[in-house]
């Protein structure tokens, strides 16, 4: 099987579906019931009362077959993933049914992934495959083993894909997507391999009103952006560790018709999140010390289109308690979502003053506000040398 890294394969291992009707409450029809009709009225309905006083009630409907999709096409990979299961009906536990692999997947299905150019001719046509490679993480529902569908190709942000398979009672479910595509050098200015990132700047002030421009890219419509900072851990016996990474979030961005974006970030955002999860050296008596990657920020960026747009707008959690929100699907006699989203990543150079900061080799006197002379203070106990070898002793 084709490589297929971990952070896109997440999507399948997070993935599951549950169609719990159990959590309906028994329903009881109140026989206490006050007749506010004249009594001859109500001497006529006493009958009926009495005869539909039916405490056992079935909240079960008949079973439906109801497929769920969740395929996210990515232009950068050779094998395209689509999950493909059905929804399941328990009359027990929620949680015991999760864990029943048959009640969830289907024996077989048959299918295909279209591509269609602009004028509506097909141009190839990709049989859906099965396969059991990919293992699922452990969870609410059956692991490790799951079902995946694949085809092999790229595909292009020129065309458009179009899913069709037929379901275990024989439906037809279909969905289409158009393609991410991205810009080579996304972010305006940032095209040179040797680009210092500066969070300190030369005047010893942390550079807190930092923007920079992202260009959207062949049917983009939003994104999401991580700073992430690099380092390894050299112990006593000289040895080093794999690299040791701290992810800060950005923010997440709607181009909105636009084809460019532009973004501000907060460098005491990014030096707080290293603070907060590198331990101080002492803490670690086993660690000598720690030295930032020659390219130790690298920059992330995730881009989706319209439909995953939507769809992680409408899964997002309400901030009201009287909010209903709508489901959204764009997959025809099923559910989930047939979409498509791509990842640009590059690793830049970080500026000589910000790792002589991080070192702890700035001269304090130099720095006027209080904030930062803080910041700066909590450094030196992280152990950080430059990744020039200072302060003295880091080689």
């Amino acid at each position: 099987m084709l490589e297929f890294s971990e952070s896109k394969l997440k999507q399948f291992n997070e993935a599951g579906f549950v169609y719990d009707l159990s959590l309906f409450l028994p329903f009881e029809r109140n026989c206490n019931m006050k007749i506010k009709f004249s009594y001859l009225i109500g001497l006529l309905a006493l009958p009926y009362i009495f005869q539909s006083c039916e405490t056992d009630v079935d909240v079960l409907a008949p079973y439906e077959d109801i497929s769920v999709v969740y395929g996210l096409l990515d232009e950068d990979s050779t094998r395209q993933y689509i999950k493909i299961n059905k929804l399941f009906q328990t009359t027990g536990d929620a949680n015991s049914g999760a864990s029943d692999r048959d009640s969830q997947e289907y024996d077989t299905i048959s299918g295909s992934v279209y591509e269609i150019d602009p004028s509506g001719t097909v141009l190839n046509e990709y049989p859906l495959q099965e396969t059991e490679d990919v293992p699922k993480d452990s969870g609410l529902f059956y692991y490790p083993e799951q079902t995946l569908y694949y085809f092999d190709g790229n595909v292009s942000s020129d065309n458009t894909y179009e899913l069709n398979f037929t379901n275990a009672e024989g439906n037809s479910v279909t969905a289409s997507t158009n393609i991410v595509g991205k810009e080579l050098y996304p972010i305006d200015g940032w095209e040179s391999p040797n680009y210092m990132i500066s969070f300190v700047r030369s005047t010893a002030t942390i550079n807190d009103n930092l923007s920079i421009e992202i260009k959207s890219g062949d049917n983009a419509s939003a994104f999401e952006m991580y700073f992430t900072f690099r380092y390894r851990d050299i112990y006593m016996d000289d040895t080093e560790s794999d690299v040791i990474e701290i992810r800060t979030p950005v923010g997440s961005y709607n181009f909105d018709g636009s084809e460019r974006y532009n973004v501000s970030y907060n460098s005491t955002l990014i030096l707080n999140q290293i603070l907060n999860n590198v331990p101080d050296i002492a803490e670690t008596p086993n660690v000598k010390v720690r030295i930032p990657l020659d390219t130790c920020i690298k920059v992330e960026l995730t881009y989706s289109n319209e439909e995953l747009m939507y769809y992680m707008m409408v899964n997002e959690p309400s901030t009201s308690l009287s909010e209903e929100k709508p489901e959204y699907t764009n997959v025809n006699d099923g559910l989930g979502i047939f979409a498509s989203r791509t990842f640009w990543t590059r690793n830049y150079l970080m500026n000589s003053y910000t790792h002589t900061f991080i070192a702890g080799e700035m001269d304090p006197t130099t720095i006027d506000d209080e904030l930062t002379l803080s910041l700066y203070n909590q450094f030196p106990p992280k152990g950080f040398c430059d990744n020039r070898g200072n302060p003295t002793g880091c080689n």
